[in-house]
């Protein structure tokens, strides 16, 4: 399937589930949902205030820092002055608690888009929070997918890029094998990915225009953006796998 068809896909799936998926989008946001394998963010001052385009753990705490390199789906964050006293306490609480439940709420959020194009499981909003039996490696995937992204971009960004997409199925395998080791569940992810990065790129790139536009929204836009977002990455997730359902087959349709 082309770029546009995946889009299209993604769209007739969220027609009539656009506020659940808006919801569960938002709430994994807030929840530490930590996607670490598809897009590099960046940060761009707009007058006193700082703008991240890219990363989705969190609220960010930034001082005038005109650039930051983190792979990490396209998203919106508003970043502040680094807090200090109690302030500090509660945001230092809330990143120790992203960093744990964070893998599990991406899987959940993974699973939710899973069944909302696959239609063979309910995509509810109880969804996003089935992973959390499985939140030791969850979180141990995520901390994996980091160190090999790590390791790789310290041989430049370009790498880095390239380990990002090579790991990026991962987490939507565990989502749906949760017995699955973390390193099978990378090891899968690179064989699915073999000759398809580029394709997973070239899909995320086409969704720039949409980026700086909700940017320009101050950050309103990517209410509706991110759920769409996300459901694209399923929907190409479920044809590397071979998992889309047979009434996609005839993918002209959705162009």
């Amino acid at each position: 399937m082309h770029a546009s068809q995946i889009r299209a896909l993604a769209r007739s799936v969220l027609r009539g589930m656009w506020g659940v998926a808006l919801v569960v989008t938002l709430v994994a946001v807030i929840m530490g949902d930590v996607n670490v394998a598809v897009l590099p963010s960046f940060t761009v001052q707009v007058g006193e205030a700082f703008y991240t385009v890219g990363s989705s753990d969190g609220f960010q705490y930034l001082a005038r820092i005109p650039f930051a390199f983190e792979p990490a789906p396209f998203a919106f964050e508003l970043a502040f002055a680094e807090p200090s006293g109690f302030l500090s306490v509660v945001v230092g609480i809330y990143g120790v608690v992203v960093l744990i439940i964070g893998g599990a709420v991406r899987q959940g959020l993974c699973q939710f888009n899973i069944n909302l194009i696959k239609k063979d499981a309910p995509a509810e909003f109880n969804v996003l929070f089935s992973k959390f039996s499985n939140l030791g490696k969850c979180f141990l995937l995520n901390l994996a997918m980091w160190l090999l992204i790590f390791a790789w971009s310290l041989l430049l960004i370009i790498p880095g890029i390239i380990a990002a997409y090579r790991y990026a199925m991962a987490p939507y395998i565990m989502a749906q094998n949760p017995d699955i080791g973390v390193m099978d569940a990378i090891g899968q992810s690179k064989e699915f990915m073999r000759g398809h990065k580029g394709r997973l790129f070239w899909l995320n790139l086409t969704f720039v225009g949409w980026v700086l536009l909700s940017v320009l929204t101050l950050g309103i836009g990517f209410l509706w953006l991110n759920p769409y977002m996300e459901a694209v990455q399923a929907a190409f997730y479920l044809e590397r796998t071979d998992q889309l359902p047979s009434t996609y087959e005839n993918s002209s349709a959705f162009i």
